[in-house]
């Protein structure tokens, strides 16, 4: 009985110990996401336009650190669960290639700065503002209000076209006459409505 108390009161305290430990691991995660943007805003060492990429970065680093210090935690003897990760390992691997080949292209696509957060983009023919670089996917919010999800891996091989960022944009407007219209008086129509756009602009 007192084996059994033993016990739940060693693993009670493991699980704790592994509790504060993720939760350091968020706090740090934060704080040195934010001296890194603050550094990057002073230094231009890094763009400042990948802040929610950033964030996720961060986390995903100080979450995995945390992960192995917990596994070592609850853990004394870890060859066996070594030896169980190796076998597991290629197995997931050979079933999460897809999201492992999208989340490879997400650190391409920021480390080859091929897009900016709020950046006016066409990616393979979607376009509208980009909304948030993840690492798996690319948040695009076209014109007309939808939100497109791109994977990593279509927005590296995709043709990507960079809108210029000025506040005037040429569109071509193809309009259809009568063939027994008036010519003059149909070329004095987009004069009139040019000439109306300047007066409110």
């Amino acid at each position: 009985m007192n084996e059994v108390i033993s016990t739940i009161i060693d693993w009670a305290i493991r699980i704790g110990i592994s509790i504060v430990i993720l939760l350091v691991a968020k706090w740090l995660a934060g704080l040195f996401y934010k001296a890194f943007m603050k550094f990057a805003e002073k230094t231009s060492v890094a763009s400042t336009q990948y802040q929610k990429t950033m964030r996720t970065l961060f986390n995903l680093a100080f979450y995995a650190l945390a992960a192995f210090i917990i596994i070592s935690v609850l853990f004394k003897n870890l060859a066996p669960i070594l030896a169980g990760l190796g076998v597991s390992g290629i197995i997931v691997g050979l079933a999460v290639k897809e999201p492992l080949d999208n989340f490879i292209c997400g650190i391409l696509i920021m480390l080859n700065k091929l897009i900016y957060e709020g950046e006016a983009v066409d990616i393979g023919g979607t376009s509208g503002g980009v909304q948030e670089i993840k690492l798996n996917h690319v948040l695009i919010k076209t014109w007309d209000g939808k939100l497109v999800t791109i994977p990593s891996r279509n927005v590296w091989a995709a043709t990507i076209v960079h809108f210029w960022p000025e506040n005037i944009r040429r569109n071509d407007l193809t309009v259809g006459v009568s063939y027994s219209s008036d010519l003059n008086k149909v070329m004095k129509i987009p004069r009139s409505l040019s000439t109306l756009m300047k007066i409110y602009m």
